[in-house]
């Protein structure tokens, strides 16, 4: 990796810590993190054909390694090639057809992260997106058996629950903790 990859998984694993585990935004981030279970790779690749390479080939890492070894990937990608949230949204569209035409839909969830995240129908300006906000396009690549086990032992109405007790949160949060979680995404 080069000093801006290493950069940017530096900063992504802040993100995870800070935002996400610390905030509890996702219950199942804890532990996999804590016990070294959790992959962050970077790809700063100029093109959309050299980031496909590289999600294939993290792909077929995640499902050559053993799961007590890596059980999820964090895919940082490069501010550069998929900047604008549209254009990552076609991109995670066309990488969630392509794991279904390949058979693997049963085998891998793909959860997409953004910088300019948005929920459609949202005010720009919600926090609502911060639930899906990161500090580089990311895909988050999860074992669909680890979430299979994630939600039974958290409970599968606890788990629905997850993405409106999030914007709950996010929403009640006092300004100064907010600007935290922001300083984290919002990288200059």
């Amino acid at each position: 990796m080069n000093e801006d990859e290493l950069l940017a998984c530096e900063q992504t694993k802040q993100w995870l810590e800070e935002v996400v585990i610390r905030h509890d935004l996702c219950p199942f981030a804890a532990l996999p993190f804590k016990v070294g279970r959790v992959g962050i790779y970077a790809c700063f690749e100029s093109s959309l054909i050299e980031t496909s390479y590289f999600i294939r080939d993290e792909i077929n890492r995640l499902f050559e390694s053993d799961t007590e070894e890596l059980e999820t990937s964090l895919l940082v990608l490069s501010p550069n090639t998929i900047s604008q949230f549209e254009m990552f949204l076609d991109f995670v569209d066309e990488l969630n057809d392509g794991v279904e035409d390949s058979g693997l839909s049963d085998e891998l969830q793909v959860v997409a992260f953004h910088p300019e995240f948005e929920f459609e129908g949202e005010l720009k300006n919600a926090r609502s997106h911060y639930t899906n906000r990161s500090p580089y396009p990311m895909i988050h690549l999860i074992r669909q058996e680890s979430m299979a086990k994630a939600i039974l032992a958290y409970g599968e109405d606890k788990t629905e629950d997850i993405p409106h007790r999030n914007i709950d949160f996010l929403e009640s949060m006092d300004e100064q903790t907010f600007a935290q979680i922001r300083g984290y995404v919002e990288l200059k």
